[in-house]
């Protein structure tokens, strides 16, 4: 399902984007879907940028972007066969044109984090939960920087991972950390790329806004399957679970 080639870069880079993998008549209809919610919601609510439409990010039309498309195979592909949890929810994730303040600011007001269990902005005050891997569907073309761009830092997990076997995972939970992560990226896709990303790749909640546009996005978490606590190996070894991705990786230098 994958090259070597891309193997070798989510593995390095602790993410990979997927061009088209995601058939446009499912972005489509996730689109009307989404956008015929947005006429019956209140988007005054603070944190209205984020995952406000939750009933709907478990209905068939957004769960279709996952198991309509080979999102659940590439998860089985990936963490190994018959280990990919059944996704049962997509977190729908809206980022509105914001053109009041400054880049400046706006870029200070982010701040990385890790899905469920870390944000370095509230000092990990957080409970970890089941997340092993992550994979970004996007529904809106993004051409350029600061439209929403969905953020990450390359690399970022392995100095993360190394920084906590360490230092010890407990200040994963309990303290800011003190640590530099290689520059953030801010990922340029196309309706229906796909980016599939470890669980210890720091990231964003998204870059600025200044188009007149809406950036759409649908977020899909997966763990292995029959786990019911978080797995502190997965967290000193990124890919401690993917079963499938190494399995891949060493059939590779076995032929070199």
């Amino acid at each position: 399902m994958l090259n070597e080639e891309q193997i070798a870069s989510l593995i390095e880079d602790g993410y990979l984007l997927i061009p088209r993998f995601v058939p446009l008549h499912l972005i489509d209809e996730s689109l009307g879907a989404i956008n015929k919610s947005l006429k019956e919601i209140d988007l005054s609510h603070e944190g209205r940028n984020y995952d406000f439409m939750s009933e709907l990010g478990c209905s068939d039309v957004i769960l279709d972007l996952y198991h309509r498309s080979r999102l659940a195979e590439l998860a089985e592909y990936l963490l190994g066969k018959g280990e990919g949890h059944d996704v049962d929810r997509g977190q729908i994730a809206l980022k509105f044109p914001n053109h009041g303040d400054g880049l400046a600011q706006q870029v200070a007001e982010q701040h990385w984090h890790l899905d469920g269990m870390y944000h370095s902005k509230n000092g990990g005050e957080s409970s970890p939960i089941n997340i092993t891997l992550i994979a970004g569907v996007c529904l809106s073309d993004i051409s350029g920087l600061n439209q929403g761009n969905f953020t990450l830092h390359p690399k970022g997990h392995v100095i993360l991972s190394s920084y906590l076997k360490q230092h010890g995972i407990d200040s994963l939970f309990k303290k800011p950390i003190d640590i530099v992560l290689p520059p953030a990226k801010q990922i340029i896709w196309q309706k229906g790329d796909v980016v599939v990303f470890n669980h210890m790749l720091p990231h964003w909640n998204g870059a600025p806004n200044f188009t007149n546009r809406t950036r759409y996005a649908v977020f899909f978490r997966s763990n292995r399957r029959g786990r019911c606590a978080w797995v502190k190996e997965a967290i000193t070894d990124p890919f401690y679970e993917w079963e499938g991705l190494k399995i891949m990786s060493n059939k590779q230098n076995e032929g070199q």
